[in-house]
């Protein structure tokens, strides 16, 4: 069940936009199962897995109404600096980071800003450099078309028809 969670969480959005808004209407905390790990209250992950959640949270909402065309570049950039904000202290090191692919991907994609395309993209060639999987730089790599087509396209219409690439 975890695998399929994660799989309809950040897969379907990538596959086709009208199924992707359902998961976002959804909510991505019933698909959360993925990330619930059985740590003590006190664990010091704790912190980081309230980070990790509030980012993924952030980055559905993004998507959803990217999607729908309803962000504002005012708005898109306050959600992606509230992102970076809660991801700032969670480095690639940090067991879980992982997760966070698709939230970065999301926000390197909708960024129209310089600062959080390196950053959203930095910490995606981290994850990259310990991870080794390799559908992180076909992302990378997307991301280039993404920017090019910004404002000609929606870039979750681009991922649908143009990234045949899973990126979680």
């Amino acid at each position: 069940m975890l695998i399929i969670d994660r799989f309809e969480l950040f897969g379907n959005p990538q596959a086709h936009e009208s199924d992707g808004i359902k998961v976002m209407y959804n909510g991505p905390d019933c698909y959360f199962d993925f990330i619930n790990y059985t740590l003590d209250p006190d664990s010091p992950a704790q912190e980081s897995i309230y980070r990790i959640k509030m980012a993924i949270r952030i980055s559905c909402e993004i998507y959803r109404r990217r999607a729908e065309s309803n962000l504002p570049h005012n708005e898109s950039i306050g959600l992606l600096e509230q992102l970076r904000l809660a991801v700032l202290e969670i480095n690639s090191e940090i067991e879980g980071s992982h997760a966070l692919v698709w939230p970065y991907f999301v926000a390197a994609a909708e960024s129209i800003l310089p600062s959080h395309r390196d950053f959203f993209s930095g910490r995606l060639w981290a994850i990259y450099n310990r991870t080794q999987f390799r559908n992180i730089t076909r992302a990378l790599g997307l991301l280039d078309m993404i920017w090019e087509l910004h404002g000609v396209r929606r870039w979750t219409e681009v991922v649908e028809n143009d990234g045949p690439v899973l990126v979680m």
